[in-house]
């Protein structure tokens, strides 16, 4: 089987002491170019999930060098521990519509 890496957005090492905690929101990191916008998961502690969406276009607050260099965002809906139906964990992003924080130019 051939294997093309389309993209390594983010790497991080996983904290397993159990002193962490996760975040108060979920978080994501978004990053792109000029012709696509990628949201991907930040894993925080286990267990946890990997997801990552495309947008379908850029928002308009993230300038093209912010989604060059990445951002860290928060979902604002989205409680930080992973979201578990009959046992098993599952991609939170249900809806096709979210609020996002993040700290970034202006």
């Amino acid at each position: 089987v051939t294997l093309k890496v389309l993209d390594i957005p983010r790497y991080q090492r996983l904290d397993l002491s159990t002193t962490v905690n996760y975040p108060p929101k979920q978080k994501y990191f978004i990053y792109g170019d000029s012709t696509r916008t990628i949201m991907s998961h930040v894993i925080s502690k286990l267990p946890d999930f990997q997801h990552t969406v495309t947008l379908a276009k850029r928002p308009p607050f993230l300038t093209e060098k912010m989604l060059e260099q990445g951002v860290m965002a928060e979902v604002e809906q989205i409680e930080g521990s992973p979201l578990e139906v009959d046992g098993k964990v599952i991609a939170p992003l249900q809806r096709s519509c979210y609020e996002i924080s993040f700290k970034g130019e202006r």
